[in-house]
């Protein structure tokens, strides 16, 4: 017979385990330490996987890509056969399995690529007509993904990357996206915007975390010490801690990284010192520092940018850009996520 005694220890362990599976959802111990996995162009094994793992990193950010002519094309072309094999639906869910038997976690990022690298925040249809017809190919594009989200039980689901003009103009079919999504797929959202504009979408509270691309300008010298990055952080610790409050929703880097070179702290987001070296070390400093975040109540973790397959290829002492794969950097974050 189960007396009350023993219904009243039941009931305290439930709440016990109910208050550590929230905290560790967003605010609490249990970070995101997640890498930004880049599609590969042909099919790739465990081992590519297993190397991600080899650095502590618990998360995998997944990211499909869908493809544009132009700013301002309403055609979206995705899973088309000429694509990179990492880049299309198959592809992403083999990947997924993959970490998944490694004991990873996965973000699904699906993302657009536009011809000749045009910026993604700057589309722009030119009549309402051709809005409608792109807003009904990005919801194809999102939608497909967000099955494939929920078929291979992933983690969170990111519903756009770095689409300012976009979400700024047509916020009621964002609002309607976000519905028909949560229709197909049960786990938690996130939308990525630019650093500069994270907390202007005016659907933040009906995600899970507000996702940004943390590409924040901390310092305008060459080689800035810790203590002066540290200072470059403080403005934009207190504009996530408001959007937090306003909110209620943690803060998620959806990407987060530096270039190994100097002036790395300047414009994170871009390289415009033709004569700036290698920089190693910076890198290194720019990590910590960031890394210290990690510790703000509101703050879910985040994802490197970025890691590619064939890893003994990566990098290295000589590169220049965002990956930390055979540099000072990929031991930072390994001890680091360690922890």
């Amino acid at each position: 017979m189960y007396s009350i005694g023993n219904f009243k220890k039941f009931s305290i362990l439930v709440f016990l385990f109910s208050f550590f599976s929230c905290q560790s959802n967003g605010q609490g111990a249990t970070k995101i330490n997640g890498l930004s996995f880049v599609a590969s162009p042909q099919k790739i094994d465990s081992k590519e996987i297993e190397v991600m793992t080899s650095v502590n990193a618990n998360y995998a950010a997944i990211m499909p890509f869908a493809f544009m002519q132009n700013l301002n094309s309403s055609a979206i072309h995705f899973d088309h056969p000429k694509q990179w094999w990492g880049e299309k639906s198959d592809g992403a869910s083999e990947t997924i399995r993959m970490c998944h038997e490694k004991g990873m976690r996965i973000m699904l990022k699906p993302q657009i690529w536009i011809g000749h690298g045009e910026f993604t925040g700057f589309i722009e249809m030119k009549t309402d007509e051709d809005w409608q017809k792109f807003e009904t190919n990005y919801s194809q594009f999102i939608l497909k993904f967000a099955k494939v989200a929920e078929k291979e039980k992933v983690d969170i689901y990111c519903i756009g990357t770095e689409l300012g003009r976009f979400v700024k103009e047509r916020p009621t079919y964002w609002k309607n996206l976000i519905a028909e999504v949560r229709k197909v797929y049960s786990g938690k959202l996130t939308y990525a915007e630019n650093w500069d504009c994270y907390d202007k979408p005016k659907f933040l509270k009906d995600l899970d975390y507000v996702g940004v691309d943390a590409y924040f300008p901390l310092s305008d010298e060459q080689n800035p010490s810790i203590d002066e990055i540290r200072k470059g952080w403080q403005s934009h610790i207190s504009s996530m801690d408001k959007c937090f409050k306003e909110t209620g929703k943690p803060i998620l880097f959806t990407e987060c990284g530096y270039r190994s070179v100097d002036y790395a702290a300047s414009k994170p987001w871009e390289f415009d010192h033709k004569d700036a070296g290698v920089n190693e070390e910076l890198q290194v400093r720019l990590t910590q520092a960031m890394f210290e975040l990690w510790d703000k109540d509101w703050m879910a973790g985040g994802f490197i940018w970025k890691w590619f397959p064939f890893h003994e290829r990566a990098g290295g002492p000589t590169d220049t850009q965002f990956t930390p794969q055979n540099k000072l950097a990929e031991k930072t974050i390994a001890e680091f996520f360690k922890k």
